[in-house]
């Protein structure tokens, strides 16, 4: 039942994250605000995967989707000047990909050891840094490398494990994406 006045109080608000208590409405007005988050709100994901060389042990389309649901963390991935932002691909002026509308990303491991090897996002390397990065909890330091920010929990995220003598060579480029075209794109995990 609706009363006269809805109210939002904010519980938290940091660089990337919101927590607030919603009163004043009934159920269907805050499930279509949810639904809205879930849906509508642009965010950058891993596309398009070019397998160059895969001998582990997972399959190509595996590693893909994957990256796909790997988080990334851009500034420019929101609506705003279209020549500072990304775009959407459909809305770009190139014929595939350009730097306005994509971010390319490169990973290329060899295990030449006895133990196994862990893949994670600390060797997925953007070609862009500053434009587009894996966001695993990681903050940017000043030397180029990215360290997991032990203060915001993140770790790096595991991709796969090889063995001795297994390779693994991707390119991979991000798009900007909402989250009713694929749940890659989908910018939180609970609303």
């Amino acid at each position: 039942q609706m009363t006269d006045k809805i109210e939002i109080e904010v519980k938290e608000l940091t660089e990337d994250s919101i927590t607030f208590v919603l009163s004043g409405c009934d159920t269907s007005t805050a499930n279509a605000l949810r639904r809205v988050m879930i849906a509508e709100v642009p965010t950058m994901a891993i596309d398009k995967v070019e397998v160059l060389a895969n001998s582990t042990v997972l399959h190509d389309d595996f590693i893909s989707h994957r990256l796909g649901l790997v988080p990334l963390f851009s500034l420019l991935a929101r609506w705003g000047d279209k020549e500072l932002t990304f775009r959407f691909n459909r809305d770009c002026d190139c014929m595939t990909t350009c730097p306005k509308c994509t971010a390319d990303f490169t990973l290329e491991v060899a295990c030449n050891q006895d133990e196994t090897l862990e893949v994670t996002t600390r060797e997925l390397k953007p070609d862009q840094p500053l434009r587009c990065y894996a966001a695993d909890g990681r903050r940017r330091e000043d030397d180029g490398d990215f360290e997991p920010d032990a203060s915001a929990g993140g770790e790096h995220i595991l991709l796969v494990k090889m063995r001795k003598g297994q390779k693994l060579h991707i390119r991979a480029s991000a798009q900007l994406g909402i989250g009713k075209e694929h749940a890659k794109w989908s910018p939180c995990c609970t609303a």
